[in-house]
């Protein structure tokens, strides 16, 4: 991963995920290149609503605000919840 990206781990339906952000793209569109799942992008699936949530979420969490936010290590716990 480059210094032009910007990933943030998080839940997804009980799932760990990582939403992928390009930061070479300007904060007023649409910056979210991929949805990690075990390996896999899968934004393809997903609905344009989740993906706007989950986009939303990263940007906050790059901007500062990682209110929410998801790291696996500390975290697994809430898997269950």
């Amino acid at each position: 991963m480059t210094d032009t990206l910007h990933r943030y781990a998080t839940l997804l339906n009980g799932g760990i995920i990582d939403v992928e952000l390009d930061l070479t793209i300007p904060s007023c569109l649409d910056r979210l290149m991929a949805v990690w799942f075990d390996g896999v992008n899968i934004v393809s699936i997903l609905d344009k609503q989740t993906l706007t949530a989950l986009s939303m979420e990263a940007e906050r969490a790059y901007s500062g605000d990682n209110v929410g936010s998801f790291d696996p290590a500390r975290d697994a716990h809430r898997l269950g919840d």
